[in-house]
């Protein structure tokens, strides 16, 4: 029944973006998205008081990242939740090998955590999963808020031929359940147009994805560090030895 009740959600939330929802595109990074009625995109004038360190989310992406950020059921002069951002990092340092491998090491967790703008919390990334059929990276955080309540979120990171494009569904705790199902039928109509889809191994293109650390190369230096270190230790206490035909 749950199940059910879940699909007839999505689909009334699908039905409600085509029909009379909001249609959103920017051709210079070739992403579109829309959403159900009800829904308003934020002025960029506004940005600062729903989004950032201005809206006291922490942690959040940055606002000269902001390609939009959309309200539902509020006014801009008295934001509320749930709510939705939308940023654009081009030339991110990560891309679909570290996606992939993403718990092969803490190294890379920490290093797609700091992409994110998540510094100091690669925690976040533990439950992490990428979809390679989407080419996105799905994960959670929670933002704690001046008067010790907690407002969740749900991250999208996609992969693009420029960089990543993430979605961001912000809603209080105790509300987020609810509003779960509306964010993923959202984020299920996100496309990019083809120029600007990551292609895999592609030549030609600028794809700084594709050329992000080489984990490979990383561990090779490492093993190399250790194994010097090693040897270091061995030659100094070889020096600190005393031989019987020294005596």
């Amino acid at each position: 029944m749950k199940r059910v009740l879940a699909i007839l959600v999505l689909w009334s939330v699908w039905v409600g973006a085509q029909t009379n929802g909001l249609d959103f595109k920017d051709l210079p990074s070739g992403v579109s998205l829309q959403l159900p009625a009800g829904w308003t995109a934020v002025t960029q004038e506004s940005l600062y008081r729903v989004a950032g360190i201005g809206a006291k989310l922490e942690p959040t992406p940055p606002p000269r990242e902001f390609l939009a950020v959309f309200l539902r059921g509020s006014e801009v002069q008295h934001p509320g939740f749930p709510r939705i951002i939308m940023q654009v990092q081009k030339n991110a340092r990560v891309g679909e090998t570290q996606f992939q491998g993403l718990h092969a090491a803490p190294l890379v967790e920490i290093t797609v955590a700091e992409s994110l703008g998540f510094a100091g919390r690669p925690e976040l990334m533990k439950p992490a999963h990428y979809d390679p059929q989407k080419q996105c990276l799905e994960f959670s955080f929670d933002c704690p808020r001046e008067d010790s309540s907690l407002v969740h979120a749900a991250g999208r990171s996609f992969l693009t031929a420029e960089g990543l494009v993430n979605l961001y569904g912000y809603a209080p705790s105790q509300e987020f359940e609810a509003f779960k199902p509306e964010f993923e039928a959202i984020v299920s109509t996100f496309q990019l147009s083809p120029e600007h889809r990551y292609q895999p191994g592609s030549a030609g293109k600028k794809n700084p994805t594709g050329t992000g650390v080489g984990w490979k190369e990383v561990g090779t230096v490492l093993s190399m560090m250790i194994l010097a270190g090693i040897g270091w230790i061995v030659a100094a206490r070889m020096r600190d030895r005393v031989w019987s035909d020294e005596i």
